[in-house]
């Protein structure tokens, strides 16, 4: 995951969100 460290600071807020929706599916 090359994008993990430059997104880790938008996963903060969108990392919940998209891990509800992966969970989802």
């Amino acid at each position: 995951m090359p994008d993990f460290p430059h997104r880790q600071r938008n996963l903060g807020h969108h990392g919940a969100v998209l891990a509800t929706f992966a969970y989802s599916f």
